[in-house]
């Protein structure tokens, strides 16, 4: 049976030491991927949840504005027909 979990680990003198234990029997062999700078916590500092939901909301806040200014910038001309208000709520 194959199965996939992603964790992440530290490396002390050259091996893996997982952040998390694992369901799995002792002795029990595993393919792994390396892949380095996606979880490496050492450049930043450890924050709360609050500190995260604020930092999220701001980063999302931050990045709806550049899209903003991004189609203002650069509007979508569909060449469709542009239709007046009163066609848009047309009620039979």
């Amino acid at each position: 049976m194959t199965s996939r979990k992603k964790v992440t680990a530290t490396v002390v003198n050259g091996s893996l030491q997982l952040d998390e234990p694992v369901d799995l029997p002792d002795q029990s062999r595993v393919d792994v991927t390396i892949e380095t700078g996606a979880a490496d916590k050492t450049s930043r500092p450890e924050l709360s949840k609050s500190e995260t939901a604020g930092r999220d909301v701001q980063s999302r806040r931050e990045a709806f504005e550049r899209f903003r200014k991004l189609t203002e910038e650069h509007p979508l001309h569909l060449g469709g027909r542009r239709f007046t208000r009163e066609e848009l709520h047309e009620r039979d």
